[in-house]
């Protein structure tokens, strides 16, 4: 078999130069002549290029109040926040040699940001990149549970969340039973407030340092020193693939959450993938910023590519429908990134027939697959291409689709595209990962790129099976390499969920599930909604009372027993996980669970699994109707 005949599709970059994330996006990369144009694969590329940034122009702006800032005041205020950081007497990280596998990361002192979207994440974000500290950011909807692991694997040594977000994060700095995490946050007093309801930040006024909540807090303004750094930290070129700008969180099959170590050089290389692949772009892009910031698709996607290319971000705090619309109207939104459930809102939904979306010239989905109806339901209603991408938070983005008419698009329906500039894909065996398949062969899908991670942190197991000796990393997807290059995705080799964009381990859920003394035993499966475009958490749950296992026959009626103990797994569950894991799939109590003779649960025999199934939340139609 030929070296043709094998499932591998894209190319290595060229060297890249390396520089400090926020050195290179506020450094106008995207000109004509630029770093990105000179390292550009095509002629095409080349040309595709922005004028200059006016320092003036907004970057980031809030829809419902009008407060906006600058691309300079972003980048004012985020070298003052450095300055700020350095203030408190944290400095970058001294190198290290690196370890003989190369997954030795440099990581600095890390600083968490524990926020929702907000004009306050941008500079925040920012100023931390630019001291040459490492940021890590978590979901502000963790539970205090959820919210510990990652205080206690990360141990930051500054904190910054909302007033809203502090009940949590004391209880997580408790849970943590981390000496260290405490002495960071309490004792120095290093935990700031963003209140994104009432921050002036960005409103034509004045606004002072901000008031205490409490001994132990401050006004995230207080960060803010009175003479900014004259430039952000540079470290040695041949460092910046070992220094760790980014720590993101992604759920690992075991159920605690991995962090994820991303480099300055990867995070670089991903802009330059990102621009090579939206042809389309140009300086006058209006985005929607309601993709969460602290997710590695609205990272790069939006927050990175936005200050590099001159777009400006009306920021939402979370997605609603209703606003969203309006936003896109008022504003003549160009672009959206979004996830399956929005598409289906677009396809679908009566809403629209009061709004203007005209001024959207496209879209790009990612996090989740995205069935081709909805694909075309919106096409043919809106006339809006939406693209699908295939990325993940140890890869940045691997994939998109090419194409700006819906005669280019439509024949890549069901496929993620092509990998981006700097992406190597290969296909190997399942059974033998040594052995890559033939072209449109199924396999487990391999990646190779500047832009992977450096390692999972504190976790060398877990990074020795995901990055092999050549650099590849195994993401536990399975798919194909069709003739044209295209991307395929299949199937997964991992136990996760794809809930709306997150991913979810069952292990996870099953764990808590089975903590409780009124449950024998569960198990724990995604249940794909197609109106939803989104897969469900659906638990089987074996009860440990007989009398209340006698009653869990297939499909038998939900009595008044059955019905107590769903609701005590409901909040069980709401009180133990952040929103997007509860259990909206619905319970099925069964009388046992699938198992290999090894003790492993068989999860893909679960739906077919009967029992008396109990639904523990309503549907938008149904509460409609109340």
């Amino acid at each position: 078999m030929s070296d043709l005949e094998l499932s591998y599709a894209g190319a290595a970059p060229p060297t890249l130069p390396t520089a400090n994330i926020f050195d290179f996006i506020f450094s106008n990369p995207l000109r004509k002549n630029g770093p990105v144009a000179q390292y550009a694969p095509d002629a095409e590329c080349r040309n595709h290029a922005i004028s200059h940034i006016a320092p003036h122009k907004p970057l980031l702006v809030d829809p419902l109040s009008s407060a906006q800032i600058s691309w300079e005041r972003v980048r004012l205020d985020s070298l003052r926040i450095a300055a700020g950081l350095h203030a408190l007497g944290l400095q970058p990280a001294p190198a290290v040699p690196l370890s003989s596998t190369g997954h030795t990361p440099i990581i600095s002192p890390v600083v968490l940001l524990h926020l929702p979207n907000s004009l306050a994440f941008a500079p925040l974000l920012f100023g931390v990149l630019a001291s040459g500290l490492t940021v890590t950011m978590a979901n502000p909807g963790l539970t205090s549970g959820e919210l510990a692991w990652i205080l206690k694997s990360s141990e930051p040594q500054v904190v910054v969340t909302t007033p809203e977000g502090l009940q949590v994060l004391n209880a997580a700095i408790m849970e943590s039973e981390s000496p260290k995490v405490k002495a960071n946050l309490i004792n120095t007093h290093r935990v700031y407030v963003v209140d994104p309801a009432h921050d002036e930040y960005g409103l034509p006024c004045a606004f002072s340092k901000g008031t205490n909540l409490d001994q132990h807090t401050q006004d995230w303004k207080a960060l803010l020193a009175s003479q900014p750094l004259e430039s952000p930290v540079q470290f040695k070129p041949n460092k910046y693939k070992d220094r760790t700008a980014v720590i993101l969180w992604s759920s690992g099959t075991s159920g605690k959450s991995k962090g994820v170590v991303l480099s300055h050089q990867a995070l670089v290389s991903n802009v330059h993938s990102l621009w090579h692949i939206n042809q389309a772009f140009d300086e006058n892009q209006r985005w929607l910023g309601f993709a969460p910031f602290y997710h590695i698709f609205a990272l790069c996607n939006v927050l990175l590519l936005a200050v590099a290319s001159g777009a400006t971000i009306f920021v939402m705090p979370k997605f609603d429908p209703k606003l969203m619309l309006s936003h896109v109207q008022r504003f003549r939104i160009t672009f959206l990134h979004m996830a399956p459930p929005v598409a289906v809102l677009l396809a679908k939904s009566p809403m629209l027939d009061a709004y203007d979306m005209t001024s959207i010239q496209g879209a790009v989905s990612g996090g989740a697959p995205l069935p081709s109806e909805i694909v075309e339901q919106v096409y043919r209603r809106l006339g809006i291409l939406i693209k699908l991408g295939y990325g993940l938070s140890e890869a940045g983005s691997v994939c998109n689709q090419v194409g700006e008419t819906w005669e280019v698009i439509q024949p890549q329906l069901g496929n993620t595209g092509v990998p981006c500039f700097g992406i190597e894909l290969k296909i190997v065996s399942v059974d033998d990962p040594t052995k890559v398949v033939a072209k449109g062969l199924e396999g487990e899908i391999l990646i190779r790129s500047p832009t992977n991670m450096t390692c999972y942190l504190n976790n060398k197991a877990a990074t020795d099976e995901a990055l092999d000796s050549e650099g590849w990393f195994h993401t536990g997807d399975v798919g194909k390499i069709d003739d044209h290059g295209h991307l395929w995705i299949t199937d997964r080799l991992k136990d996760v969920m794809k809930v709306k964009g997150f991913q979810v381990s069952p292990s996870e859920l099953e764990n808590i599930l089975c903590g409780s003394p009124s449950v024998a035993d569960a198990a724990v499966c995604g249940l794909f909604d197609a109106g939803l475009a989104t897969e469900l958490p659906r638990a089987y749950i074996v009860p440990s009372s007989k009398h209340l296992v006698d009653q869990c026959t297939p499909n038998g009626p939900i009595t008044p027993e059955l019905q107590v103990l769903a609701k005590e797994v409901k909040k069980l569950m709401e009180s133990k996980t952040v929103r997007y894991k509860w259990l909206t799939g619905n319970v099925v109590f069964v009388p046992a669970v699938p198992k290999s003779p090894s003790g492993k649960i068989l999860r893909r025999m679960l739906v077919g699994v009967q029992g008396v199934e109990v639904k523990l939340y309503l549907s938008r139609a149904e509460k409609a109707k109340l």
